[in-house]
């Protein structure tokens, strides 16, 4: 004969049951630990296939793009701020080459002076690249390649600015100090009217001279102000119109990097100009040379790529 378990036992033994299984459980694991958070940081291969600007974490990156007979200088900052000093000439290859690093937009842009190998390739920057504020001098030309210049500045809807000594541009967190030229007068010399400026990263300074002759350097000096820079970009393709001794003896550059095409109908760099920065022991890097070269500084120091 069968026996009948009545309700309430049959509850009574399903409880006991799953107590018996519980601390069976917890008598043979530990309860899992819960994963810590990971931060990945994505490493440079993976950064520059992104498409976008980005400078790794904490550095600043300073390129001294390769465009032949021309100025042309790339700042990312350790924020992924991007600005450009110059373009070189029309089709200079300076588009190209911020492309080819990843930038999509340009937080500022600066036309140091209104010479072709200086402003023509902005030209085509400021077409194909959007770009927030562009900077310049008050010394204006009468050539059709600024009024182009211009015109590319109406159509970008960029926001123009005339700068002078005294006042800043800011870059994300970073700030580029305007050292030149004094006023916002236009004295008709293009060179030594060049927009002359000096950026400071932790322990690193640089400065940009455009192609400030030695008189502007001269009352660059005269007015006070700070210069000393472990990383120069030199005055006018390392002509010698630039450079003067006392003013490289302030600088004390410990790096100095020029702008120069092979076989150029100008000579430059000029024996005299590298003679001096020799003489204040200046490590010697020149586009005709060494190609692009990049400076990378994390805020301690920097490290230079390129051919010396």
């Amino acid at each position: 004969m069968s026996r009948v378990r009545s309700p309430l036992v049959s509850l009574i033994v399903l409880v006991l049951l799953l107590a018996f299984a519980g601390l069976a459980s917890l008598l043979g694991k530990s309860p899992p630990s819960q994963p810590p958070s990971v931060r990945k940081t994505p490493s440079p291969a993976a950064t520059e296939a992104s498409g976008t600007q980005s400078s790794l974490a904490g550095l600043l990156q300073v390129h001294f793009i390769d465009v032949g007979q021309g100025d042309s200088t790339l700042i990312i900052t350790p924020d992924g701020k991007a600005a450009l000093i110059d373009g070189g000439e029309l089709d200079s290859g300076a588009v190209r080459y911020l492309r080819t690093v990843g930038v999509e937009k340009l937080d500022l842009v600066v036309n140091t002076h209104p010479h072709s190998d200086h402003l023509g390739g902005l030209i085509e920057v400021l077409q194909t690249i959007p770009v927030a504020r562009v900077a310049a001098g008050r010394q204006e030309s009468t050539s059709s390649l600024y009024e182009k210049f211009l015109d590319a500045v109406d159509a970008s809807k960029a926001r123009y600015v005339e700068v002078q000594r005294g006042q800043t541009l800011s870059l994300g967190k970073l700030e580029l100090k305007v050292l030149s030229p004094p006023d916002g007068s236009s004295t008709g010399d293009l060179n030594g009217a060049s927009v002359v400026l000096r950026l400071v990263y932790g322990k690193t300074a640089f400065l940009f001279m455009g192609d400030a002759d030695k008189e502007a350097e001269k009352a660059i000096l005269d007015a006070g102000l700070d210069v000393q820079a472990n990383v120069l970009k030199v005055g006018h393709h390392a002509s010698r119109s630039s450079s003067s001794p006392e003013f490289l003896a302030r600088v004390r550059p410990e790096v100095a990097i020029y702008f120069a095409g092979k076989g150029n109908p100008f000579g430059h760099p000029h024996a005299e100009t590298l003679a001096a920065l020799r003489a204040v022991k200046a490590r010697i890097y020149g586009t005709d040379t060494a190609g692009t070269i990049v400076v990378t500084a994390d805020g301690n120091g920097y490290t230079v790529r390129g051919r010396q």
